[in-house]
Protein backbone atom coordinates (compact mmCIF):
# COMPACT_ATOMS: atom_id res chain seq x y z
CA UNK A 1 0.00 0.00 0.00
CA UNK A 2 1.21 3.48 -0.83
CA UNK A 3 2.39 5.50 2.18
CA UNK A 4 4.65 8.09 0.60
CA UNK A 5 2.53 11.22 0.87
CA UNK A 6 4.78 14.23 1.39
CA UNK A 7 2.07 16.30 3.04
CA UNK A 8 -1.57 15.77 3.79
CA UNK A 9 -3.22 17.63 0.93
CA UNK A 10 -5.35 16.47 -1.98
CA UNK A 11 -2.62 17.38 -4.46
CA UNK A 12 -0.02 15.37 -2.55
CA UNK A 13 -2.42 12.41 -2.42
CA UNK A 14 -2.98 12.57 -6.18
CA UNK A 15 0.70 12.99 -6.95
CA UNK A 16 1.51 10.01 -4.76
CA UNK A 17 -1.07 7.62 -6.25
CA UNK A 18 -0.11 8.75 -9.75
CA UNK A 19 3.48 7.67 -9.07
CA UNK A 20 2.36 4.48 -7.33
CA UNK A 21 -0.26 3.19 -9.77
CA UNK A 22 0.46 5.18 -12.96
CA UNK A 23 -1.29 3.61 -15.95
CA UNK A 24 -3.49 1.41 -13.77
CA UNK A 25 -7.23 1.98 -14.02
CA UNK A 26 -8.59 4.33 -11.36
CA UNK A 27 -12.19 4.96 -12.44
CA UNK A 28 -14.57 3.34 -14.90
CA UNK A 29 -17.78 5.04 -16.00
CA UNK A 30 -19.72 3.24 -18.74
CA UNK A 31 -17.22 2.86 -21.61
CA UNK A 32 -14.74 5.40 -20.21
CA UNK A 33 -11.66 4.22 -18.33
CA UNK A 34 -9.40 6.72 -16.59
CA UNK A 35 -5.95 5.81 -15.29
CA UNK A 36 -4.37 7.37 -12.21
CA UNK A 37 -2.02 9.35 -14.44
CA UNK A 38 -4.93 10.63 -16.55
CA UNK A 39 -6.94 11.49 -13.44
CA UNK A 40 -4.03 13.49 -12.03
CA UNK A 41 -3.65 15.37 -15.32
CA UNK A 42 -7.38 16.17 -15.53
CA UNK A 43 -7.50 17.39 -11.94
CA UNK A 44 -4.37 19.52 -12.26
CA UNK A 45 -5.68 21.13 -15.44
CA UNK A 46 -9.03 21.93 -13.83
CA UNK A 47 -7.36 23.24 -10.67
CA UNK A 48 -5.16 25.59 -12.70
CA UNK A 49 -8.23 26.87 -14.51
CA UNK A 50 -10.15 27.31 -11.25
CA UNK A 51 -7.31 29.37 -9.76
CA UNK A 52 -7.54 31.74 -12.72
CA UNK A 53 -11.32 32.09 -12.43
CA UNK A 54 -14.00 33.85 -10.41
CA UNK A 55 -14.34 30.70 -8.29
CA UNK A 56 -11.40 31.73 -6.08
CA UNK A 57 -12.44 33.01 -2.70
CA UNK A 58 -15.90 31.48 -2.95
CA UNK A 59 -17.63 28.56 -1.30
CA UNK A 60 -18.73 26.17 -4.02
CA UNK A 61 -22.10 24.56 -3.30
CA UNK A 62 -21.53 21.47 -5.42
CA UNK A 63 -24.33 19.41 -6.93
CA UNK A 64 -24.62 15.96 -5.29
CA UNK A 65 -24.87 13.66 -8.34
CA UNK A 66 -21.86 11.33 -8.30
CA UNK A 67 -19.98 10.90 -11.57
CA UNK A 68 -16.45 10.80 -12.93
CA UNK A 69 -16.79 14.52 -13.60
CA UNK A 70 -17.95 15.15 -10.03
CA UNK A 71 -14.88 13.41 -8.62
CA UNK A 72 -12.57 15.40 -10.90
CA UNK A 73 -14.21 18.70 -9.95
CA UNK A 74 -14.23 17.96 -6.22
CA UNK A 75 -10.54 17.04 -6.28
CA UNK A 76 -9.64 20.01 -8.48
CA UNK A 77 -11.42 22.50 -6.23
CA UNK A 78 -9.41 21.12 -3.33
CA UNK A 79 -6.15 21.29 -5.26
CA UNK A 80 -6.98 24.90 -6.11
CA UNK A 81 -7.62 25.69 -2.44
CA UNK A 82 -11.34 26.34 -2.95
CA UNK A 83 -13.77 25.13 -0.26
CA UNK A 84 -16.58 22.77 -1.31
CA UNK A 85 -19.95 22.88 0.45
CA UNK A 86 -21.93 19.64 0.64
CA UNK A 87 -25.41 18.95 1.96
CA UNK A 88 -28.56 16.92 1.41
CA UNK A 89 -30.85 17.90 -1.49
CA UNK A 90 -33.33 20.62 -0.55
CA UNK A 91 -31.09 22.20 2.08
CA UNK A 92 -30.83 26.01 1.79
CA UNK A 93 -27.14 26.83 2.15
CA UNK A 94 -27.70 30.60 1.93
CA UNK A 95 -29.44 30.50 5.30
CA UNK A 96 -26.25 29.20 6.89
CA UNK A 97 -23.38 30.56 4.79
CA UNK A 98 -24.03 34.14 3.79
CA UNK A 99 -20.70 35.00 2.18
CA UNK A 100 -19.62 34.23 -1.38
CA UNK A 101 -21.60 31.04 -2.00
CA UNK A 102 -21.80 29.86 -5.60
CA UNK A 103 -24.16 27.05 -6.57
CA UNK A 104 -22.44 24.90 -9.17
CA UNK A 105 -23.21 21.82 -11.21
CA UNK A 106 -20.14 19.58 -11.33
CA UNK A 107 -20.69 18.46 -14.92
CA UNK A 108 -21.09 22.07 -16.11
CA UNK A 109 -17.90 23.14 -14.35
CA UNK A 110 -16.04 20.20 -15.82
CA UNK A 111 -17.20 20.90 -19.38
CA UNK A 112 -16.54 24.63 -19.16
CA UNK A 113 -13.00 24.38 -17.78
CA UNK A 114 -11.78 21.03 -19.11
CA UNK A 115 -9.86 22.43 -22.11
CA UNK A 116 -7.75 24.84 -20.08
CA UNK A 117 -4.05 24.60 -21.01
CA UNK A 118 -2.47 23.71 -17.65
CA UNK A 119 1.03 23.88 -19.10
CA UNK A 120 0.83 27.68 -18.92
CA UNK A 121 -0.18 27.87 -15.29
CA UNK A 122 0.92 26.04 -12.14
CA UNK A 123 -1.36 25.61 -9.16
CA UNK A 124 -0.51 27.79 -6.18
CA UNK A 125 0.55 26.39 -2.83
CA UNK A 126 -2.29 25.01 -0.70
CA UNK A 127 -1.60 24.16 2.94
CA UNK A 128 -2.78 21.14 4.91
CA UNK A 129 -4.94 23.44 7.04
CA UNK A 130 -6.96 24.74 4.09
CA UNK A 131 -10.65 24.03 4.57
CA UNK A 132 -11.45 21.30 2.07
CA UNK A 133 -15.12 20.80 2.77
CA UNK A 134 -17.93 22.32 4.78
CA UNK A 135 -20.45 19.53 5.11
CA UNK A 136 -23.77 19.96 6.84
CA UNK A 137 -24.58 17.02 9.07
CA UNK A 138 -27.90 15.21 8.88
CA UNK A 139 -27.92 14.73 12.63
CA UNK A 140 -30.67 12.80 14.40
CA UNK A 141 -31.33 15.86 16.56
CA UNK A 142 -32.63 17.67 13.48
CA UNK A 143 -30.24 20.60 14.00
CA UNK A 144 -27.74 20.94 11.16
CA UNK A 145 -24.26 22.37 11.54
CA UNK A 146 -21.58 23.00 8.97
CA UNK A 147 -18.61 20.81 9.83
CA UNK A 148 -15.34 22.35 8.61
CA UNK A 149 -12.87 19.67 7.54
CA UNK A 150 -9.36 20.56 6.46
CA UNK A 151 -7.43 18.70 3.79
CA UNK A 152 -5.24 17.31 6.56
CA UNK A 153 -8.33 15.99 8.37
CA UNK A 154 -9.60 14.10 5.34
CA UNK A 155 -6.28 12.71 4.09
CA UNK A 156 -5.42 11.58 7.63
CA UNK A 157 -8.71 9.71 7.76
CA UNK A 158 -8.06 8.08 4.40
CA UNK A 159 -4.77 6.73 5.73
CA UNK A 160 -6.38 5.58 8.99
CA UNK A 161 -9.21 3.76 7.20
CA UNK A 162 -6.88 2.11 4.69
CA UNK A 163 -4.54 0.80 7.37
CA UNK A 164 -7.49 -0.67 9.28
CA UNK A 165 -9.32 -2.39 6.42
CA UNK A 166 -6.84 -3.36 3.72
CA UNK A 167 -4.29 -5.70 5.38
CA UNK A 168 -5.03 -9.30 4.47
CA UNK A 169 -8.18 -8.45 2.52
CA UNK A 170 -7.71 -5.95 -0.30
CA UNK A 171 -5.20 -5.62 -3.12
CA UNK A 172 -4.41 -3.19 -5.91
CA UNK A 173 -6.80 -3.79 -8.79
CA UNK A 174 -9.73 -4.95 -6.67
CA UNK A 175 -13.03 -3.30 -7.57
CA UNK A 176 -15.80 -1.36 -5.86
CA UNK A 177 -19.05 0.37 -6.80
CA UNK A 178 -19.61 3.66 -4.92
CA UNK A 179 -23.14 3.33 -3.52
CA UNK A 180 -23.32 6.32 -1.18
CA UNK A 181 -24.18 9.89 -2.20
CA UNK A 182 -21.33 12.40 -2.10
CA UNK A 183 -23.12 14.67 0.36
CA UNK A 184 -22.09 12.29 3.16
CA UNK A 185 -18.45 12.19 4.25
CA UNK A 186 -18.48 8.39 4.51
CA UNK A 187 -19.20 8.29 0.78
CA UNK A 188 -16.31 10.64 -0.02
CA UNK A 189 -13.67 9.42 2.42
CA UNK A 190 -14.36 5.71 2.10
CA UNK A 191 -15.87 5.03 -1.34
CA UNK A 192 -13.87 7.60 -3.29
CA UNK A 193 -10.65 8.73 -1.62
CA UNK A 194 -9.77 5.53 0.22
CA UNK A 195 -10.38 3.55 -2.97
CA UNK A 196 -7.98 5.83 -4.84
CA UNK A 197 -5.39 5.55 -2.08
CA UNK A 198 -5.52 1.75 -2.04
CA UNK A 199 -5.54 1.30 -5.82
CA UNK A 200 -9.12 -0.01 -5.83
CA UNK A 201 -10.88 0.48 -9.17
CA UNK A 202 -14.11 2.52 -8.86
CA UNK A 203 -16.95 1.59 -11.21
CA UNK A 204 -19.47 4.42 -11.30
CA UNK A 205 -23.01 3.56 -12.35
CA UNK A 206 -25.90 5.90 -13.13
CA UNK A 207 -28.43 4.41 -10.74
CA UNK A 208 -27.16 2.88 -7.49
CA UNK A 209 -30.61 1.41 -6.86
CA UNK A 210 -29.82 -1.07 -9.61
CA UNK A 211 -26.27 -1.71 -8.39
CA UNK A 212 -27.00 -5.37 -7.60
CA UNK A 213 -27.59 -5.99 -11.29
CA UNK A 214 -23.94 -5.09 -11.90
CA UNK A 215 -22.41 -7.27 -9.18
CA UNK A 216 -21.94 -10.37 -11.39
CA UNK A 217 -20.55 -8.22 -14.23
CA UNK A 218 -18.34 -5.65 -12.48
CA UNK A 219 -17.38 -8.10 -9.72
CA UNK A 220 -16.77 -5.62 -6.89
CA UNK A 221 -14.84 -7.10 -3.98
CA UNK A 222 -15.62 -4.41 -1.40
CA UNK A 223 -18.68 -2.24 -0.78
CA UNK A 224 -18.97 0.81 1.48
CA UNK A 225 -22.60 1.11 2.53
CA UNK A 226 -25.02 1.98 5.33
CA UNK A 227 -27.05 -0.65 7.25
CA UNK A 228 -30.16 0.18 5.21
CA UNK A 229 -28.41 -1.12 2.08
CA UNK A 230 -27.12 -4.17 3.97
CA UNK A 231 -30.68 -5.05 4.96
CA UNK A 232 -31.95 -4.54 1.42
CA UNK A 233 -29.32 -6.87 -0.05
CA UNK A 234 -30.10 -9.54 2.53
CA UNK A 235 -33.84 -9.26 1.85
CA UNK A 236 -33.25 -9.87 -1.84
CA UNK A 237 -30.98 -12.79 -1.08
CA UNK A 238 -33.69 -14.22 1.20
CA UNK A 239 -36.22 -14.06 -1.65
CA UNK A 240 -33.85 -16.18 -3.72
CA UNK A 241 -33.43 -18.60 -0.82
CA UNK A 242 -37.21 -18.98 -0.63
CA UNK A 243 -37.16 -19.95 -4.30
CA UNK A 244 -34.87 -22.85 -3.46
CA UNK A 245 -31.49 -21.44 -4.44
CA UNK A 246 -28.51 -22.46 -2.30
CA UNK A 247 -26.18 -20.07 -0.52
CA UNK A 248 -23.44 -20.98 -3.00
CA UNK A 249 -25.56 -20.18 -6.05
CA UNK A 250 -26.81 -16.91 -4.55
CA UNK A 251 -23.25 -15.90 -3.74
CA UNK A 252 -22.13 -16.59 -7.30
CA UNK A 253 -25.09 -15.20 -9.24
CA UNK A 254 -26.25 -12.39 -6.94
CA UNK A 255 -23.35 -11.14 -4.80
CA UNK A 256 -20.66 -12.09 -7.29
CA UNK A 257 -17.16 -11.42 -5.94
CA UNK A 258 -18.33 -9.30 -3.00
CA UNK A 259 -16.40 -10.57 0.02
CA UNK A 260 -15.99 -7.44 2.17
CA UNK A 261 -18.62 -4.93 3.26
CA UNK A 262 -17.72 -1.94 5.38
CA UNK A 263 -20.79 -0.35 6.89
CA UNK A 264 -21.13 2.90 8.80
CA UNK A 265 -23.64 5.54 9.81
CA UNK A 266 -25.56 3.30 12.23
CA UNK A 267 -24.99 0.05 14.13
CA UNK A 268 -25.72 -3.34 12.59
CA UNK A 269 -27.14 -6.35 14.36
CA UNK A 270 -25.14 -9.44 15.18
CA UNK A 271 -27.77 -11.48 13.32
CA UNK A 272 -26.98 -9.56 10.13
CA UNK A 273 -23.29 -10.35 10.44
CA UNK A 274 -24.11 -14.04 10.88
CA UNK A 275 -26.38 -14.04 7.82
CA UNK A 276 -23.68 -12.49 5.63
CA UNK A 277 -21.19 -15.08 6.79
CA UNK A 278 -23.42 -17.75 5.23
CA UNK A 279 -22.61 -16.19 1.84
CA UNK A 280 -18.90 -16.00 2.59
CA UNK A 281 -19.03 -12.23 3.11
CA UNK A 282 -17.29 -10.45 5.96
CA UNK A 283 -19.21 -7.40 7.14
CA UNK A 284 -17.18 -4.94 9.19
CA UNK A 285 -18.97 -2.49 11.44
CA UNK A 286 -17.35 0.93 11.20
CA UNK A 287 -17.75 3.74 13.68
CA UNK A 288 -17.43 7.43 13.05
CA UNK A 289 -18.96 10.86 12.98
CA UNK A 290 -18.83 13.65 10.40
CA UNK A 291 -16.76 15.77 12.78
CA UNK A 292 -14.00 13.15 12.55
CA UNK A 293 -13.84 13.07 8.74
CA UNK A 294 -15.83 10.68 9.47
CA UNK A 295 -14.14 7.30 10.16
CA UNK A 296 -12.82 6.83 13.70
CA UNK A 297 -12.31 3.09 13.59
CA UNK A 298 -13.71 -0.11 12.13
CA UNK A 299 -13.60 -3.77 12.90
CA UNK A 300 -11.25 -5.62 10.57
CA UNK A 301 -9.73 -9.01 9.88
CA UNK A 302 -7.12 -8.76 12.64
CA UNK A 303 -9.51 -7.74 15.44
CA UNK A 304 -12.88 -9.01 14.20
CA UNK A 305 -15.39 -9.04 17.05
CA UNK A 306 -19.17 -8.99 16.60
CA UNK A 307 -19.63 -6.76 19.64
CA UNK A 308 -16.99 -4.17 18.79
CA UNK A 309 -16.46 -1.48 16.18
CA UNK A 310 -12.74 -2.16 16.15
CA UNK A 311 -9.48 -1.78 18.01
CA UNK A 312 -8.58 1.80 18.90
CA UNK A 313 -5.15 1.14 20.38
CA UNK A 314 -3.44 1.13 16.97
CA UNK A 315 -5.03 4.08 15.15
CA UNK A 316 -2.87 6.19 12.86
CA UNK A 317 -3.42 9.92 13.33
CA UNK A 318 -6.07 9.63 16.04
CA UNK A 319 -6.59 8.62 19.65
CA UNK A 320 -9.77 7.52 21.39
CA UNK A 321 -10.47 7.87 25.10
CA UNK A 322 -13.49 7.31 27.29
CA UNK A 323 -14.03 10.47 29.35
CA UNK A 324 -16.96 10.50 31.77
CA UNK A 325 -18.36 7.43 30.06
CA UNK A 326 -18.42 9.03 26.59
CA UNK A 327 -16.25 8.49 23.51
CA UNK A 328 -13.81 11.33 22.86
CA UNK A 329 -11.46 11.64 19.89
CA UNK A 330 -8.26 13.62 19.39
CA UNK A 331 -5.84 13.87 16.49
CA UNK A 332 -5.50 14.84 12.85
CA UNK A 333 -8.93 13.49 11.83
CA UNK A 334 -10.83 15.88 14.13
CA UNK A 335 -12.51 18.83 12.42
CA UNK A 336 -11.39 22.42 12.67
CA UNK A 337 -14.78 23.43 14.05
CA UNK A 338 -18.33 24.35 13.05
CA UNK A 339 -18.89 27.06 10.45
CA UNK A 340 -19.99 30.32 12.05
CA UNK A 341 -19.97 28.82 15.56
CA UNK A 342 -17.98 30.99 17.95
CA UNK A 343 -18.27 28.47 20.80
CA UNK A 344 -15.37 26.05 21.26
CA UNK A 345 -16.69 22.53 20.53
CA UNK A 346 -13.69 20.86 22.18
CA UNK A 347 -12.45 20.14 25.66
CA UNK A 348 -8.78 20.23 26.63
CA UNK A 349 -7.16 17.29 28.40
CA UNK A 350 -3.40 16.88 28.84
CA UNK A 351 -2.79 19.87 26.60
CA UNK A 352 -4.71 18.39 23.65
CA UNK A 353 -8.14 19.13 22.22
CA UNK A 354 -10.71 16.35 22.36
CA UNK A 355 -14.03 16.09 20.56
CA UNK A 356 -16.95 14.53 22.42
CA UNK A 357 -18.94 12.24 20.12
CA UNK A 358 -21.67 12.03 22.81
CA UNK A 359 -21.77 8.28 22.36
CA UNK A 360 -21.60 6.10 25.44
CA UNK A 361 -18.88 3.52 25.12
CA UNK A 362 -16.12 1.53 26.73
CA UNK A 363 -12.72 0.20 25.72
CA UNK A 364 -11.79 -3.37 26.67
CA UNK A 365 -8.41 -4.43 27.98
CA UNK A 366 -7.62 -5.59 24.42
CA UNK A 367 -8.32 -2.09 23.06
CA UNK A 368 -11.68 -2.92 21.47
CA UNK A 369 -14.18 -0.07 21.38
CA UNK A 370 -17.75 -1.03 22.23
CA UNK A 371 -20.49 1.52 21.59
CA UNK A 372 -23.35 1.34 24.07
CA UNK A 373 -25.63 4.05 22.69
CA UNK A 374 -26.09 7.74 22.07
CA UNK A 375 -25.78 9.81 25.25
CA UNK A 376 -28.37 12.31 24.00
CA UNK A 377 -30.87 9.42 23.63
CA UNK A 378 -30.42 8.34 27.25
CA UNK A 379 -33.70 7.65 29.05
CA UNK A 380 -33.84 8.24 32.80
CA UNK A 381 -36.80 6.56 34.47
CA UNK A 382 -38.61 7.72 37.60
CA UNK A 383 -36.88 5.01 39.63
CA UNK A 384 -33.48 6.39 38.62
CA UNK A 385 -32.61 3.61 36.20
CA UNK A 386 -30.90 4.64 32.97
CA UNK A 387 -31.87 3.05 29.66
CA UNK A 388 -30.09 3.31 26.31
CA UNK A 389 -32.90 2.80 23.75
CA UNK A 390 -30.51 1.26 21.21
CA UNK A 391 -29.78 -1.71 23.47
CA UNK A 392 -33.48 -2.61 23.42
CA UNK A 393 -34.16 -1.76 19.79
CA UNK A 394 -31.50 -4.17 18.56
CA UNK A 395 -33.36 -7.05 20.25
CA UNK A 396 -36.16 -6.73 17.67
CA UNK A 397 -33.98 -6.90 14.55
CA UNK A 398 -34.30 -10.65 14.14
CA UNK A 399 -38.09 -10.69 13.67
CA UNK A 400 -39.18 -10.84 10.03
CA UNK A 401 -42.41 -8.87 10.39
CA UNK A 402 -40.71 -5.89 12.09
CA UNK A 403 -39.10 -3.29 9.87
CA UNK A 404 -37.90 -0.91 12.58
CA UNK A 405 -38.45 0.15 16.17
CA UNK A 406 -37.91 3.12 18.44
CA UNK A 407 -37.89 2.96 22.21
CA UNK A 408 -39.13 6.08 24.00
CA UNK A 409 -40.83 7.26 27.18
CA UNK A 410 -44.58 7.79 27.36
CA UNK A 411 -45.45 10.46 29.93
CA UNK A 412 -49.16 10.79 29.15
CA UNK A 413 -50.32 9.50 32.56
CA UNK A 414 -48.04 11.60 34.78
CA UNK A 415 -45.53 8.78 34.97
CA UNK A 416 -42.75 7.55 32.73
CA UNK A 417 -43.60 4.33 30.93
CA UNK A 418 -40.94 2.70 28.81
CA UNK A 419 -42.59 2.27 25.41
CA UNK A 420 -41.83 1.07 21.91
CA UNK A 421 -43.02 2.29 18.53
CA UNK A 422 -42.96 -0.47 15.91
CA UNK A 423 -43.12 -0.18 12.13
CA UNK A 424 -44.17 -3.52 10.59
CA UNK A 425 -42.79 -4.59 7.23
CA UNK A 426 -44.84 -3.93 4.10
CA UNK A 427 -45.61 -7.64 3.88
CA UNK A 428 -46.82 -7.70 7.50
CA UNK A 429 -49.31 -4.93 6.80
CA UNK A 430 -51.35 -7.46 4.78
CA UNK A 431 -52.03 -9.42 7.98
CA UNK A 432 -55.43 -8.63 9.59
CA UNK A 433 -55.00 -5.87 12.18
CA UNK A 434 -56.07 -7.91 15.21
CA UNK A 435 -53.84 -10.81 14.22
CA UNK A 436 -50.87 -8.50 13.60
CA UNK A 437 -51.39 -6.88 17.00
CA UNK A 438 -51.39 -10.29 18.69
CA UNK A 439 -48.19 -11.32 16.89
CA UNK A 440 -46.38 -8.12 17.83
CA UNK A 441 -47.63 -8.33 21.44
CA UNK A 442 -46.21 -11.85 21.68
CA UNK A 443 -42.86 -10.69 20.25
CA UNK A 444 -42.63 -7.87 22.80
CA UNK A 445 -43.60 -10.31 25.57
CA UNK A 446 -40.83 -12.68 24.43
CA UNK A 447 -38.25 -9.87 24.49
CA UNK A 448 -39.49 -8.66 27.88
CA UNK A 449 -39.03 -12.13 29.32
CA UNK A 450 -35.33 -12.01 28.47
CA UNK A 451 -34.46 -8.64 30.06
CA UNK A 452 -34.53 -7.15 33.57
CA UNK A 453 -37.87 -5.85 34.85
CA UNK A 454 -36.83 -2.19 34.81
CA UNK A 455 -36.01 -2.47 31.07
CA UNK A 456 -39.27 -4.13 30.11
CA UNK A 457 -41.54 -2.32 27.65
CA UNK A 458 -44.92 -1.30 29.07
CA UNK A 459 -46.61 0.23 26.03
CA UNK A 460 -46.68 -0.77 22.37
CA UNK A 461 -47.43 1.63 19.52
CA UNK A 462 -47.85 -0.05 16.12
CA UNK A 463 -47.31 2.56 13.41
CA UNK A 464 -48.83 2.52 9.93
CA UNK A 465 -46.29 5.06 8.68
CA UNK A 466 -42.50 5.00 8.84
CA UNK A 467 -40.48 7.26 11.11
CA UNK A 468 -39.08 10.60 9.98
CA UNK A 469 -35.56 9.84 8.79
CA UNK A 470 -32.34 11.39 7.58
CA UNK A 471 -30.99 10.50 4.14
CA UNK A 472 -28.81 7.88 5.85
CA UNK A 473 -32.02 6.25 7.10
CA UNK A 474 -31.44 7.26 10.73
CA UNK A 475 -34.56 8.04 12.73
CA UNK A 476 -34.86 11.71 13.67
CA UNK A 477 -36.11 11.00 17.15
CA UNK A 478 -36.96 14.62 17.93
CA UNK A 479 -39.42 14.74 15.01
CA UNK A 480 -41.29 11.51 15.75
CA UNK A 481 -44.93 11.83 16.74
CA UNK A 482 -46.01 8.87 18.81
Amino acid sequence: MNKNIKKKTMEALLESICKEYGEGTAIVQEDVKVSYKELYKKVKSLASAFQCSELMGKYIDLSPKLSLEWICVYLALNVAGITVVLHEPGFNVSEHICENVLNADALSLFEYYKDFDSSKEETSYVSEDTISTVIFTSGTSGKKKGVMLTQKNIISDVILASEKVAPGLLHVGDRTIPMLPPFHMFGITASILTSLYMGIIMHIINNVRSAVNYFPVIKPKILYVVPMICKSLLNRAEILRNKGLTFEIIKKEFFGDVSVILTGGAPISKEMEVEYEKYGIKIFNGYGITECSPIITTSCLSDYNKYSVGNVSDLIGAEVRIIDGQVHVSGDIVMKGYYGDVENPFIEVDGRKWFNTRDKGRITDEGLLIIEGRQTNLIILDDGNNIMPEELEVLFEGFEIIQDTMVYVDESNDSKRLSIAIVPTVKAMDIPENELTDIINSIVAKVNSSIPIYKQLRKINIRKNDFVRTSLNKIIRADVNY
